[in-house]
C-alpha cells in the first residue's frame, strides 16, 4: 500500500530514468565485477589480519590493515545499492 502511494506522489520528473542504475564511472564497474561475498570475505581477512598484528605488537600496522574493513564495507554497500531493483 505504501508503494503505490509512493508510486503515486511521484512526479513525472522525479521518477527515476531507464538509464539510471547503471554504472557510468570506471569505479562502479569495477565495484560491480566483484561478487557481493567477496567483499564480506575481505573485510573479515582485514580485521583477522589486524587482531594477528595487534598479537605481534605491531600496533601501527595493525590500525592501518584494521581501517581496511570499513573502506571494503563501503565498497560492498555500493554495488549493493547500485544494482537494479526487482518490481514486485
Amino acid at each position: 500500500m505504501a508503494k503505490t502511494m509512493i508510486r503515486e506522489a511521484m512526479t513525472e520528473e522525479a521518477r527515476p530514468s531507464a538509464e539510471e542504475g547503471k554504472p557510468e564511472e570506471p569505479v562502479e564497474k569495477a565495484v560491480m565485477k566483484v561478487p557481493e561475498s567477496l567483499y564480506l570475505l575481505a573485510a573479515g581477512a582485514s580485521i583477522v589480519a589486524s587482531l594477528g598484528l595487534f598479537a605481534k605488537k605491531k600496533t601501527e600496522a595493525a590500525l592501518f590493515v584494521g581501517l581496511w574493513a570499513p573502506t571494503i564495507l563501503g565498497l560492498g554497500l555500493l554495488r549493493k545499492l547500485m544494482q537494479p531493483r526487482k518490481e514486485s
